[in-house]
């Protein structure tokens, strides 16, 4: 069963979240936190094959974002930070609250996995998957890498200032001037985010954490990710990095985890590695 309702954060914005409730519960629930400009319904298909492994799975939007947004997008303020310590936690303590006796595990795709160390609440995760995360930090890219960057947070930042928001583009919905301004700030600093915020939290988290990534992703070179999962000092890390040709696919990229056709190889990967020590 599939219900969706409206949470609110501690600053009393209103989030907007998918529960999918499964036939024949298995005391878990998983927290899929999205992409950056990216909805629930994006994780559709991801949250039901779950569901129906015995999975509670809640999806959501940010502030800014789908359903979660205002109309008018311009002058609308949000943050990184926000959707860190406002809606990623009221979406942790709706989980634990909600589902008391259940295992909690974390799904973050992209800057899900890179700023859930923020999160207060993510002291009740059990498990920490990351999906093509990975620091947001210029200096982590290649150089031709980082020429492209340049030219985008440039352009980017012009689009920002001109219509108040970065217009959505293909899979991708608009998104508030605020968290692409936090975003390209972390960009553009020597430790990325961790120059504007300590990562005490990370460090707290002693779980496992399962990592995901792909060769033909350009958002997410190991470097990179390598980065992030330092910071996760205390976990029991593993941490798969795939060329998608080993495993029979032209392609996977930033998204491509989270499309059907990769059900029998990573979806039943991650639902193996989710369902062991049982």
């Amino acid at each position: 069963m599939r219900a969706g309702q409206t949470i609110f954060t501690r600053d009393g914005t209103k989030i907007w979240i998918n529960c999918f409730i499964p036939e024949h519960d298995n005391g878990k629930v998983l927290v899929v936190a999205p992409a950056a400009g990216m909805t629930h319904d994006f994780y559709y298909l991801f949250s039901g094959y779950f569901c129906q492994k015995g999975f509670t799975v809640i999806s959501f939007d940010y502030r800014g974002v789908g359903k979660s947004a205002p109309h008018r997008l311009s002058g609308y303020k949000a943050t990184l930070h926000e959707w860190a310590v406002q809606d990623l936690n009221a979406v942790l303590l709706y989980a634990k609250n909600n589902f008391k006796t259940h295992e909690i595990i974390y799904v973050g795709h992209s800057i899900s996995g890179e700023i859930i160390g923020l999160v207060p609440a993510s002291q009740y995760i059990n498990k920490l998957v990351l999906i093509s995360s990975a620091m947001t930090c210029e200096k982590l890219w290649p150089w031709y890498r980082r020429v492209m960057m340049k030219y985008a947070k440039t352009k980017r930042r012009v689009i920002s200032r001109v219509l108040g928001f970065i217009p959505g583009k293909g899979k991708r919905q608009r998104i508030p001037r605020g968290v692409y301004t936090q975003m390209a700030n972390w960009c553009d600093s020597p430790n990325g985010m961790f120059d504007a915020f300590p990562d005490n939290n990370y460090r707290k988290i002693d779980k496992q954490v399962m990592a995901f990534s792909f060769t033909d992703d350009w958002l997410c070179p190991p470097k990179a990710v390598k980065e992030l999962l330092n910071h996760f000092s205390n976990a029991s890390i593993t941490w798969h990095h795939i060329k998608p040709k080993e495993i029979g696919f032209k392609q996977i990229g930033h998204y491509d985890f989270f499309y059907p056709h990769m059900k029998s190889v990573l979806w039943e990967t991650l639902l193996n590695w989710l369902n062991k020590n049982e």
